[in-house]
């Protein structure tokens, strides 16, 4: 049996590169992926900041991406976002230092909180949906509506929930 070692070397020895030397986005989905969100949380922050608002960080903007999405609890968010619940709070309170969210007691928990955006907070969401819609107009222009539509259907409902080896059918 030849050893993957061995595989490499002569690869490489052959002029094709392995996995590990292409591109890291090539590498795996999730690189793509994390490199398409930057390249429009980036987007994001430019185009608001262009517009006078102040740079928000990414879990700032992602939390709002959430709220606005519909997700009010911060523990769930806190979840969504791989975040320690401690962290979300944190960010939490410097978004409601900065009158972007408040946060409200929730109607069916006493001893929870839920998030809401701020009063005064429809013009800076309205030019953050219209930023996205235009980075979404961006990227079609570089790889084609049908791409995007694609993407959507492949990540939105249709994807399921999030595989588990140990629930896969045997």
């Amino acid at each position: 049996m030849v050893s993957a070692g061995a595989v490499r070397t002569h690869m490489v020895k052959r002029g094709k590169t392995s996995p590990a030397k292409r591109d890291d986005a090539r590498v795996f989905l999730l690189l793509t992926l994390f490199r398409g969100l930057d390249w429009i949380d980036e987007g994001l922050g430019n185009i608001l900041a262009y517009h006078g608002w102040p740079r928000v960080t990414r879990p700032q903007s992602l939390i709002m991406a959430l709220i606005y999405a519909g997700e009010s609890r911060p523990v769930e968010i806190a979840r969504r976002l791989g975040m320690s619940r401690q962290a979300v709070h944190r960010v939490l309170g410097d978004m409601v230092a900065a009158k972007l969210i408040v946060l409200r007691d929730d109607p069916t928990d006493k001893r929870a909180k839920r998030v809401e955006f701020a009063p005064g907070t429809d013009r800076i969401r309205a030019d953050a949906r219209a930023a996205l819609n235009e980075l979404d107009r961006q990227v079609s222009r570089m790889i084609g509506e049908d791409t995007v539509v694609r993407l959507h259907d492949a990540f939105g409902a249709k994807l399921g929930p999030p595989y588990d080896p140990a629930k896969r059918r045997r």
